[in-house]
């Protein structure tokens, strides 16, 4: 193989590997409101490409995805109202495929705690974008009858473009210099 044909492979190579891989994606809820009038605000971190082998074995409706950190504060209405914050270390977000429906899920560490529920219109992707909040509900813990359900809202994420690393360039850059230095001394 000449030596032409190596250094374009080479360039080639590293430019496919400069690629961005998927990594957590920040959503915000917009204007997500409950049936008694209270909302829910905050933010939650999501990679709908990452498997977690836990919350497989966990949740039976799990179909992939994973969460990192999240805060989401609801109104205080009716005996319900709460944090839901990864930095407390007392919450534990998963992703489901409850009844059908898309949707992820905030719980207390605890049985006595409350959890809320969010249920997308469709599956959130890494590539961001805006998905209606269909339904779900906040309890004041998994077996009680003190819920509220969500009747509007969207979350939404915006994708910033892809940033190839400064080291990848470099490589790019060596390798584009090794191909000027073949061609000269061919000439």
């Amino acid at each position: 193989m000449s030596p032409r044909a190596l250094a374009l492979g080479a360039v080639l190579s590293m430019a496919l590997a400069s690629t961005a891989q998927a990594s957590l994606v920040t959503w915000t809820l917009n204007d997500v409101s409950f049936d008694d009038g209270s909302t829910a605000t905050g933010w939650f971190q999501w990679d709908s490409s990452a498997w977690n082998p836990t919350l497989a074995t966990d949740d039976p409706w799990y179909t992939g995805g994973d969460y990192g950190e999240y805060s989401i504060q609801t109104s205080t209405n009716g005996g319900l109202g709460w944090n839901y914050n990864s930095a407390d270390g007392n919450n534990i977000g998963y992703f489901s495929n409850l009844w059908g429906s898309t949707g992820l899920a905030w719980a207390g560490y605890a049985l006595d705690t409350p959890y809320l529920d969010l249920m997308f219109a469709t599956a959130l992707t890494d590539a961001g974008g805006t998905v209606s909040v269909v339904d779900g509900w906040e309890c004041t813990d998994v077996s009680s009858t003190t819920c509220r359900q969500i009747t509007a809202g969207t979350v939404s994420a915006v994708i910033a473009a892809a940033v190839p690393e400064p080291a990848s360039l470099a490589l790019v850059g060596v390798a584009l210099a090794g191909l000027a230095t073949i061609r000269r001394r061919k000439s």
